[in-house]
């Protein structure tokens, strides 16, 4: 071993004297760097050091990160930038290599407790003021003031108009006042109330007719329905005529036939026979009473029976070729099977003020029915009024298609026996949709007709399906 070692300036600087286990001094040049002296069996030697550590490993770490033993007996002491210590600013980052707070953490945190102050702040520009998030879990957060006078916006002649920004705040709220454009197609020029309506060709006009809502339709002069050829007048309810009534063609009345004045059946010009239907198995088919001084029936020209003896008129077995009546039949006459005026009947007086009526006790066929199979009319009321062939009544059921703000549209609904020249009225329900005005109504093509609606309010409306009632007059 070496025992004794000094450096000797006599013999040259840099080099090292030893003492050998004899006691004599040798002289030994310098190492190289990271090399010892140590002994060796021939003396004193400067040797490499060479170190093989196996306990622990230590493998690759970047500046800033924090050491971690990966695990195992072949684990090492590693870093990651998911674990990094900001030694400059005192920062801790857990997820970010780039701590930007004392500790920051880049992703989900699960916590079992926290105890102390988290303050948590609303960024400007969000739309809201925050207050502070405390460990009772509960926050203060309230909308920014943009401005916005609270009250309530939008009245019966007003509509809200709201301003929203980005972030769903209100920032403006006023009342724009409701407005309709002047209505240019069609016009609607009607003045009196409950008349129905008529189209001119331009406007909406008053029609003839009136309905007092309760299923009465009323004219203050005379009526003409001519229902057209092949084509009947025909009432589900009772039909009052308060003037004479004209039948020209066949009209079906399920109820009760009224009429105020002279009733004709048939044409003093015509050459066919008017006949009085009923399918009643028990009662009359035509039942003619007056209840006044006068006659209940005048017959001016002859009644004939037929050789089958069909019309029966007091006697099952007699023939009559002629029949006259000189005084008043103030009781009943009943007429079991058919009757046939080739000339006029008059139904009740024209200066007579009490009614005249036509009873039948059938349960489903109409008391009177009146037909003209010429080509004239077959029902006429009033000594001046016009004659009509049919008359259709009841209801069909109408669906509006979509229709745009202050806008028309037309569409077509099925009624069944119109066709083209008669004459339509429709009267929609009181729970039509606001907004939608109903501008008239046409037969197009046999079973069809065309309505024309329109929208005069700001938005689309979608009508629903209603039952209108109409009638159909054919001159």
């Amino acid at each position: 071993a070496v025992t004794y070692a000094k450096l000797q300036n006599a013999t040259g600087s840099g080099y090292l004297l030893v003492s050998g286990s004899g006691g004599a001094w040798g002289e030994l040049a310098p190492g190289t760097t990271g090399q010892v002296l140590t002994m060796t069996t021939s003396g004193p030697a400067w040797q490499a050091v060479t170190f093989t550590e196996t306990d622990p490993q230590v493998g690759t770490l970047s500046d800033g990160q924090v050491a971690f033993w990966s695990g195992g007996s072949g684990g090492a002491l590693t870093g990651s930038s998911n674990l990094y210590w900001d030694a400059s600013n005192s920062r801790l980052g857990i997820g970010t290599s780039t701590p930007a707070t004392a500790l920051h953490v880049a992703g989900t945190v699960t916590a079992s407790q926290y105890n102390g102050q988290l303050q948590y702040g609303v960024s400007a520009g969000s739309g809201l003021t925050g207050g502070t998030f405390n460990n009772t879990g509960n926050v203060t957060l309230a909308l920014s003031t943009t401005g916005v006078t609270a009250g309530t916006y939008g009245n019966a002649t007003h509509v809200a108009q709201i301003t929203v920004d980005a972030q769903g705040r209100i920032t403006s709220a006023s009342n724009v006042a409701i407005s309709f454009p002047a209505e240019t197609d069609p016009e609607v020029s009607m003045t009196t109330t409950n008349q129905l309506a008529r189209w001119n060709g331009t406007a909406l006009v008053d029609g003839s007719l009136a309905d007092d809502g309760s299923g009465v339709l009323s004219r203050s002069g005379n009526i003409q329905i001519n229902p057209g050829s092949g084509n009947t007048l025909s009432t589900d309810g009772n039909l009052s005529v308060s003037g004479n009534a004209t039948i020209s063609l066949t009209a079906t009345v399920n109820g009760n036939l009224t009429v105020g004045g002279s009733t004709t059946l048939g044409s003093p010009l015509a050459h066919t026979p008017t006949q009085v239907f009923s399918s009643s198995s028990s009662g009359a088919a035509l039942t003619v009473v007056n209840n006044g001084t006068g006659n209940g029936i005048e017959v001016k020209g002859s009644i004939i029976p037929l050789a089958t003896q069909l019309y029966d008129l007091g006697s099952g077995t007699a023939e009559w070729n002629s029949l006259y009546v000189v005084n008043t039949l103030s009781s009943t006459v009943t007429v079991s099977n058919s009757l046939t005026v080739s000339g006029t009947t008059q139904l009740g007086s024209a200066t007579s003020h009490t009614p005249t009526n036509v009873f039948s006790q059938d349960n489903t066929g109409p008391a009177l029915t009146v037909a003209n199979y010429g080509t004239g009319p077959a029902l006429q009321v009033g000594a001046t009024g016009n004659g009509i062939k049919a008359i259709l009544h009841g209801t069909v059921e109408v669906d509006p298609p979509d229709i745009g703000a202050n806008s028309s549209e037309t569409f077509t609904v099925t009624i069944n026996g119109v066709v083209p020249g008669d004459r339509i009225f429709l009267t929609p329900p009181n729970t039509l949709e606001d907004g939608l005005v109903f501008q008239g109504a046409a037969v197009t093509a046999n079973d069809t007709v065309t309505i024309k609606i329109r929208n005069v309010g700001g938005v689309l409306i979608n009508g629903a399906q209603l039952d209108w009632s109409y009638l159909v007059i054919r001159p």
